[in-house]
């Protein structure tokens, strides 16, 4: 666990402070408010805002945040507690991201690796900044990154990046065994992709298009799905929420209905 409250900045900005708190109060308030008048109480996010409004309200349900080191009261989010951290915005899979790719760098350091960060997120985006050599976002969507790609044709060189990271992305590509081709053909030997879906079932299961309904999901992705990044030719290692100390403490897990959710993150090397 080392060099996570080296990440967190100044120590003020490690706790919620009191005009924060109050704006975000009085946001769940109106939020709240306003669904009574409208008549819809109990509908859309009212259970989240609901918990959350008494979460800030008696600072419980507390967490710390291994990215930016903010420790207190976590947002509720699609009726998962403790999701979304205060501070940077990072979900539970981001911060057993972070926490990997931590580790990871202690073993194969990347400080001089050029590093491609597909759909990025800012609260994990700054970080892989900071820690490489050569940073550059892609997404399909103009404007959203660095570069405009496309993962089924990607315009690089072969052999040309050290390391890609692309979270929740290939659930949405219907053709995602030509995408991890495509990784492939661009890594360097020794290389790594770094991969990771939301695992809902034991086997995958193919809607056959981006399904709208489904938040434009192409499939249901099983703990098989792994499977793919070996018949592309990876070496797979995968990591997950129990691989780290203490994960209640920095919140590492998606938790509904009382059932928790792992995160699991897959380094594939070439």
């Amino acid at each position: 666990m080392q060099g996570i409250i080296s990440s967190g900045g100044d120590a003020r900005g490690r706790c919620l402070d009191r005009k924060r708190r109050g704006a975000l109060l009085w946001k769940y308030a109106r939020r709240l408010c306003g669904a009574v008048v409208r008549r819809e109480a109990f509908r859309g996010t009212w259970h989240d805002d609901l918990a959350n409004f008494l979460n800030l309200f008696l600072v419980r349900e507390t967490a710390r945040c291994p990215i930016c080191g903010y420790s207190g009261t976590f947002l509720h989010h699609a009726r998962q507690a403790r999701e979304i951290c205060v501070r940077c915005g990072s979900r539970a899979r981001h911060r057993v991201a972070y926490l990997a790719l931590e580790r990871r760098d202690a073993e194969h350091t990347w400080r001089s690796a050029r590093f491609v960060h597909f759909a990025p997120e800012p609260c994990i985006s700054d970080v892989l900044r900071r820690w490489s050599g050569a940073y550059l976002s892609a997404d399909l969507e103009p404007g959203a990154g660095d570069l405009v790609l496309d993962l089924r044709e990607l315009e690089l060189d072969s052999e040309s990046v050290d390391v890609i990271f692309a979270s929740h992305v290939l659930e949405h590509i219907v053709e995602d065994r030509k995408a991890l081709q495509e990784i492939y053909r661009v890594l360097r030997p020794g290389g790594a992709a770094v991969l990771i879906v939301p695992f809902v079932s034991e086997k995958t299961v193919e809607f056959g298009f981006a399904d709208p309904s489904r938040n434009y999901h192409a499939r249901d992705c099983g703990a098989d799905y792994p499977d793919r990044y070996r018949d592309a030719g990876f070496h797979v290692t995968m990591v997950s929420t129990d691989d780290f100390e203490q994960p209640d403490r920095y919140a590492l897990s998606s938790c509904r209905g009382g059932l928790e959710t792992k995160h699991w993150i897959a380094f594939c090397e070439k």
